[in-house]
């Protein structure tokens, strides 16, 4: 596997401004630490225990990088990621925020989640539910809610994810002409590795590529 060359490959592909977020899923610790190495700053991590493994494994090298919780947030076990957690994506109800909210002992930026293909399977806040649960979320203490993630609906095809990324790109741009307080809207995270030229396209400054990194 040619990590840092592939890494590299992306980087030089996109505009500068725009964060890499390498998503190790599935992921050994020696691919993850190849890929810090070759200059990686933003790790996304799916799993709660998966990402705590990495950070114990990886020693000092786990403290170079921003560690993003880009999967599901399970309540259960967020006092798994206070120690080590640099952001989370994927805030889609009041009751996650508020659960994070508690049992955090320092404030963190935070997305939210937002199901732009209005999946029944998925994980995330409806558009026309966003702009409430924002401002809820917003008067946490130890939260600070930074911007809006989505996935999209899953499709091989890359330009099927556009009319996705440009609904909450559309959000994104609403949300921010609102100035609400403890609202600061500067990251949108959507891409992956199939569509994150796309999302480019439509405005991410985020993006979320794995398997053509680690391929």
């Amino acid at each position: 596997m040619k990590i840092a060359e592939n890494y590299n490959r992306v980087r030089t592909q996109i505009p500068e401004g725009i964060k890499i977020c390498v998503v190790v899923k599935r992921r050994t610790t020696d691919e993850v630490r190849k890929v810090i190495e070759a200059g990686a700053t933003d790790i996304g991590i799916n799993y709660i225990q998966e990402g705590l493994d990495f950070f114990r494994e990886l020693g000092e090298m786990a403290s170079m990088v921003k560690w993003h919780l880009i999967g599901h947030l399970q309540t259960n076990k967020i006092n798994k990621i206070v120690p080590f957690i640099s952001s989370v994506q994927t805030i889609g109800s009041y009751g996650q925020a508020e659960a994070l909210s508690r049992r955090l002992n320092r404030t963190i930026p935070v997305c939210i989640e937002i199901n732009s293909a209005r999946e029944e399977n998925k994980k995330g806040v409806l558009p026309e539910d966003s702009e409430l649960l924002i401002k809820e979320c917003a008067q946490f203490p130890n939260l600070e809610i930074s911007g809006l993630m989505t996935m999209g609906a899953y499709s091989p095809y890359a330009e099927d994810m556009r009319a996705y990324f440009k609904l909450t790109k559309q959000l994104f741009d609403h949300i921010k002409q609102l100035e609400i307080n403890n609202v600061d809207m500067r990251t949108l995270s959507m891409g992956m590795s199939d569509s994150y030229k796309v999302a480019i396209e439509e405005g991410a400054n985020f993006i979320r590529p794995g398997r053509t990194i680690f391929e």
